[in-house]
């Protein structure tokens, strides 16, 4: 499906702002810029550059100078004339790779990464008795110098979290926001480490989108095999090692017409196999039920995905919700951004958001 935007070119005249360790780059010397983010990936940044050769010297204007060195922090603002820019990136450069074409000009791209890529390579020394994941989820924050206002806080104090062989900071947080059935990423030096943000609420989306008015592209995929009606979870009782079952169907989900879309889906279709989980311990029937029908939930969520493309926005990142409209019943509703590519080129500025359907 393709829909064409036409823009109000006093309204879309993009800017950008690149500030490294404080000072800025000076915006003529930039070619292009992206900024790619997504739910399990540190997020990253490429900048290439206009590279220049002082004959006298010969000396590069970029390659070798110590603002582009690595490890130098950086923060990049996307926007428009007119507007405030936004910070849609903190973080340090990793990598440069100049290019010397036989005829042209060389260029200079400056390649970097959010703090979460140095979590996963390292194992910081944390308390692990007596603690709440939640807990190390901010120690772990403060270590890398994130903020901490996307944490949630979680109940359950555990009398050790043991970490697994070879296992760095940032898998140890992915593996107990799975636990939890969290999820965990880095945003503009913050960690989200909480329940999934999808929002069906008008009024908390960050955009709204309708076929043929205002997105480039969109792509949507229906797909059966990520269709289950029922999971399963097994385990033990954590007291006395007596099985513990519990079970999640699509009516647990809720009633309305889209569960009832799915169950007629299911019916057409070749069926689903039940999903069966295996859990180590358990505390209770009930903590076998919401783990069943958190799994239940993420895998109707996943049903219905897409990649959209639009005019540069700022504010879709990842973690956020969208509203599309205009596309039927199957495929117009609310969508969550799993992952965001922002771009500033000779293309002017451009938005490309992967997303899943948000249905329960």
């Amino acid at each position: 499906m393709v829909a064409i935007a036409v823009p109000d070119l006093n309204v879309y005249v993009p800017r950008f702002r690149i500030e490294i360790e404080g000072e800025s780059l000076p915006a003529t010397a930039v070619i292009s810029i992206t900024v790619d983010e997504n739910m399990t990936d540190p997020c990253k940044f490429d900048i290439t550059l206009n590279e220049g050769l002082d004959m006298e010297t010969q000396r590069f204007t970029w390659l070798g100078n110590p603002f582009l060195n690595p490890g130098n922090r950086v923060e990049i603002f996307f926007g428009y004339v007119g507007k405030e820019e936004k910070s849609i990136f903190k973080g340090t450069i990793k990598a440069l790779s100049p290019s010397f074409p036989s005829s042209g000009i060389p260029s200079l791209t400056v390649e970097g990464y959010d703090n979460s890529k140095a979590m996963a390579k390292r194992r910081t020394e944390i308390r692990d008795t007596e603690v709440t994941y939640s807990d190390i989820a901010r120690e772990l924050a403060a270590a890398y110098d994130l903020g901490t206002s996307g944490i949630e806080d979680t109940e359950e104090t555990h009398p050790r979290v043991e970490r697994q062989q070879e296992e760095n900071d940032y898998r140890l947080l992915r593996r107990l926001a799975d636990d939890l059935g969290f999820e965990c990423f880095v945003q503009s030096a913050v960690l989200y480490f909480r329940s999934p943000g999808e929002i069906k609420d008008d009024g908390k989306l960050v955009g709204t989108f309708e076929y043929r008015k205002n997105f480039l592209s969109f792509n949507p995929r229906l797909s059966t095999d990520a269709l289950v009606e029922s999971v399963t979870v097994h385990g033990a009782n954590e007291d006395d090692a007596e099985p513990i079952v519990g079970t999640a169907e699509l009516n647990d989900l809720g009633s309305g017409d889209e569960i009832s879309s799915l169950k007629q889906l299911v019916e057409s279709s070749e069926g689903s196999e039940p999903k069966r989980i295996e859990s180590e311990t358990l505390s209770s029937e009930d903590e076998a039920r919401d783990i069943a029908k958190r799994e239940l939930k993420k895998a109707i969520n996943s049903f219905i995905t897409g990649s959209m493309e639009c005019v540069g926005n700022a504010n879709l990142r990842i973690g956020n919700s969208i509203k599309i409209e205009g596309l039927g019943e199957m495929f117009s509703g609310y969508y969550y951004i799993t992952s965001a590519r922002h771009t500033i080129g000779d293309g002017g500025y451009k938005t490309r958001l992967e997303v899943r359907r948000i249905i329960v």
